[in-house]
């Protein structure tokens, strides 16, 4: 896993991690309300040096629009520009040390409940 994050973050938004701290956060799994089977994504947190450049504007890749968004609007739930539920499994993954399931059942587009396994 720790390589594909890196291949990864290198090919979408051109930006090297390969000597940054990456941490494994484990998995976040999620089935909807139109019955889906369980899907999910591997998580990870990277801690970049504090002199790294940011852009300013946001970039269009073919996997879609890159941006850098505040932390607190992020963890405030203040934001459309990302998914629903980012918020509810991102605060407990920046301060927990192990790996953890982060499980959601939609119930429609706009109500979720949240299990931490």
């Amino acid at each position: 896993p720790r390589e594909s994050i890196i291949r990864e973050i290198s090919e979408e938004a051109d930006i090297d991690i390969s000597q940054a701290n990456i941490q494994n956060k484990g998995i976040v799994t999620w089935t909807n309300f139109r019955g889906s089977k369980k899907i999910g994504m591997h998580a990870f947190i990277v801690k970049l040096d504090s002199n790294f450049k940011t852009w300013t504007v946001a970039k269009n890749t073919k996997e879609g629009i890159l941006s850098w968004l505040d932390i607190k609007k992020i963890l405030s739930n203040e934001t459309q520009e990302i998914a629903l539920n980012v918020p509810y499994f991102l605060k407990p993954m920046l301060t927990t040390k192990t790996r953890k399931e982060y499980y959601f059942q939609f119930n429609n587009d706009e109500d979720f409940t949240m299990e931490i396994i």
